[in-house]
């Protein structure tokens, strides 16, 4: 089928909108939350935009054929969905949704439920939906839709550059807290080390000096005692700056990082998993402080 440039971006941009429309109302269901589902911060899926596009561009000749285009659209569909995940995940070590507990899954990128989902999506669009769309596009008229097109680029591209700069802040953030996870560890070893090896050593020394200092014993367990509370302490004190440093880091997350978090609650990093969980866990725990003061 014979497309034009404007009629291409035109239906992305509207089938994008309608596919966002689909995930908010999907999750408001499914979990009862109103959440901006989408990957960027405006009302746009660029996934459902291509996909559609590419399923009207490639398969609507094929429309008298209903089991050719179901099938067609899931081979393409799940095609999308799995490159859009793996280059997502390979650009931003982040992985956005995950299938891996779903049957007949790929990578965790895709499953055959959601591919059939798909299918059966696509098959409306191209027999029920698309025309209606095509039909509400050709009353547009033709000096004022290009300008609207330029203005809905120019935010799409501002919000994807926007949407970039998040994900690498949100990356720096999770290695901030990974390191500061790191010198936690660390340091609980050393500590722990350094309170074995006293223990051991002071045991050895009160035993060796058991028979010739039998009437300082009680002096020098106190003094013991005394160095090991001291010891434990500065220990707490020290863990916890730490622990107050890793909790600022988590704190100073961006309006764009948090939506992000929310928006996919099941995402991980794959550079950044232990930092990932600890920073779900505290936004998780601020939650809930935040709901028991109302």
């Amino acid at each position: 089928m014979h497309l034009t440039f404007y009629e291409l971006s035109a239906f992305f941009f509207i089938y994008g909108f309608l596919g966002w429309c689909t995930e908010v109302c999907f999750q408001a269901l499914s979990r009862g939350k109103l959440i901006n589902r989408g990957f960027l911060n405006g009302p746009i899926c660029p996934i459902y935009g291509v996909s559609v596009v590419v399923i009207i561009w490639l398969l609507e000749p094929l429309a008298a054929h209903g089991v050719i285009l179901f099938l067609g659209s899931v081979i393409l569909c799940s095609f999308l969905e799995w490159l859009t995940g793996f280059i997502l995940e390979k650009l931003f070590h982040q992985r956005w949704w995950d299938y891996s507990k779903e049957p007949f899954n790929i990578g965790g990128y895709i499953c055959l439920r959601f591919s059939i989902m798909w299918g059966l999506a696509c098959v409306f669009v191209v027999y029920i939906a698309h025309p209606t769309v095509a039909f509400l596009l050709s009353l547009v008229p033709h000096t004022l839709g290009p300008v609207i097109l330029c203005i809905l680029g120019a935010a799409f591209l501002a919000d994807c550059a926007a949407t970039i700069g998040t994900m690498i802040g949100l990356n720096k953030r999770l290695l901030h807290i990974e390191k500061t996870a790191s010198r936690l560890r660390e340091f609980s070893d050393d500590v722990t080390e350094v309170l074995y090896e006293g223990s051991i050593r002071a045991k050895d020394n009160a035993e060796k000096a058991k028979s010739e200092l039998e009437e300082q014993s009680d002096e020098f367990r106190e003094k013991l005692s005394k160095g090991k509370e001291e010891l434990q302490i500065r220990a707490r004190k020290k863990k916890q700056l730490a622990e107050e440093h890793r909790m600022e880091l988590e704190r100073k997350l961006t309006y764009g990082q948090q939506r992000l978090l929310k928006a996919f609650p099941g995402a991980g990093s794959t550079r950044y998993s232990e930092a990932m969980e600890l920073l779900k866990q505290h936004i998780d725990r601020y939650k809930k402080q935040k709901g028991g003061k109302k």
